[in-house]
């Protein structure tokens, strides 16, 4: 089975106030009956509300487009959404992307994609993105399979603050194209790279990753489009691939004729509890973030629903650490809710207590994220493991971090020499972090990040979906 196919690749870029982005095809307008998948990124130097993709027109005209991801990565100031354009109109020579508000120091890269062999219905097998806010040179995408064999790998890469080539991932990867845009008002400029990877043999995980000599902020988006539907689950995820991220905020639109999905999300571990200068004196560990599903959430055709994954608490420097978030998705009645643990104590006259795990989901599947330890004479608590979804967390009940259960994350260890941090969880999603010990400038450890999947099926006839629910329950988490 042969997988879709890249007929054209186009990039793009703008800056200011000006809020479009208009890409003009060089030679060959658009054959009716393509595909159109196009990546947006959004960066302003200044924060302004409203920042987001209003429209986008295949040659002027709205055509089929319609908004399949949105990502806030940080509110007002940076976004990613992806647009997709099922069965185009032929003989358009341009796209133009449209902005709900910009300003002077608002930067615009675009990726556009005309294919062909695109599967009817709705052509995404599985998305899947990530994101610092962190200096780093290394990037990678959180990993993740595809559920169909032959699909076409679509992935970017953005680097706030970096101007430099992108080192991205080897063979089969191809790279489509580099896009480099500074705003008007002389901040740090913006780079975006793409690439594409036709695999043809069974499904399986896709590494994504690279490095660029100079990042201040990166953004990762990794989706596969599928040549044919087959009744195999469809997934979507958000995870955040490193610790103490702030989480992430967007909406989904229901595919044609889909009316129910299988939703599930984790939430947030918190932060674990500092411990004054005073000899025998500990922070408390933090508890992690609650599981919580439901596998026939009502949804419907076109609408528009909105996500968020939890924030990370961070843990505190001579004080408590902060609670984990929640993270939920809004169905048509009902609301996947996943509570997040609960920070680690603080005592200026003894020891911190242990935070508790996330808990109180009415979804109709729920576990509870395990509890943090408290501080003791010798070392600070360790933090809980979050839930995953067929058991509870771990509770920790030394310095150690608690073990991860399937489908969750580690909780961290608590410091057992004085003056010394807290350690943060060394994988997500939803674990909690460890105490600090005798240390009144020294941080606890912070939480991880939450995070989301939605499953549904694919429908056997071309131009159709529908809902398997046991095939949802059947889904790979993460």
């Amino acid at each position: 089975m042969a997988p879709p196919s890249v007929v054209h690749a186009y990039t793009g870029s703008a800056a200011g106030a000006g809020g479009t982005c208009t890409i003009n095809f060089p030679s060959t307008p658009s054959t009716g009956g393509h595909q159109f998948a196009v990546i947006v990124q959004m960066y302003s130097v200044t924060t302004i509300t409203g920042l987001g993709v209003s429209s986008v027109t295949l040659g002027g005209s709205a055509d089929h487009f319609a908004r399949a991801f949105s990502q806030v990565i940080s509110a007002g100031t940076w976004v990613n959404e992806v647009w997709l354009d099922p069965g185009c109109a032929s003989g358009a020579t341009s796209i133009t992307v449209t902005l709900a508000a910009a300003n002077s120091t608002t930067q615009v890269n675009v990726f556009a994609y005309e294919l062909s062999g695109v599967a009817a219905g709705y052509p995404l097998d599985v998305l899947t993105s990530g994101f610092s806010l962190a200096s780093a040179t290394a990037w990678a995408a959180p990993t993740f399979a595809n559920t169909q064999p032959g699909v076409l790998w679509i992935g970017a890469f953005t680097g706030q603050g970096s101007t430099a080539p992108v080192a991205g991932p080897g063979s089969p990867w191809s790279v489509n194209g580099t896009s480099t845009v500074s705003n008007t008002a002389g901040g740090a400029p913006t780079l975006m790279a793409c690439y594409t990877n036709p695999v043809t043999g069974a499904a399986g995980t896709m590494p994504f990753s690279g490095t660029t000599s100079s990042v201040g902020q990166s953004a990762v988006l990794l989706m596969a489009i599928p040549s044919v539907a087959t009744g195999t689950p469809i997934s979507w995820s958000v995870a955040d691939p490193a610790s103490g991220a702030p989480g992430q905020s967007g909406v989904w639109c229901a595919p044609p004729t889909v009316t129910s999905i299988f939703c599930a999300g984790t939430a947030a571990g918190a932060g674990a509890g500092g411990a004054p200068s005073t000899a025998g004196h500990s922070g408390g560990g933090a508890g992690a973030g609650e599981y919580a599903a439901e596998p026939g959430l009502g949804v419907t055709p076109g609408g528009i629903y909105p996500w968020a994954t939890a924030k990370a608490g961070p843990g505190g420097t001579g004080s408590a650490g902060v609670n984990g978030g929640n993270t939920t998705f809004a169905g048509d009645t009902v609301t996947v809710t996943a509570n997040g643990g609960q920070a680690g104590g603080f005592s200026s006259t003894g020891l911190g207590a242990g935070g508790q795990g996330g808990t109180g989901s009415a979804n109709t599947i729920h576990f509870d994220g395990g509890a943090g330890a408290p501080g003791t004479s010798a070392a600070g608590g360790g933090g809980g493991s979050s839930a995953g979804p067929a058991s509870s967390g771990n509770n920790a009940t030394t310095s150690a971090g608690a073990t991860a259960v399937t489908g969750g994350g580690p909780g961290a260890s608590g410091a057992t020499v004085a003056n010394t941090a807290g350690s943060s969880p060394a994988s997500g999603p939803g674990g909690a972090g460890g105490g600090v010990r005798q240390g009144g400038s020294s941080a606890a450890g912070h939480g991880w990040s939450g995070a989301l999947q939605l499953a549904y099926s694919p429908s056997r006839t071309p131009g159709m979906i529908r809902i398997d629910p046991q095939a949802a329950r059947r889904a790979s988490y993460w």
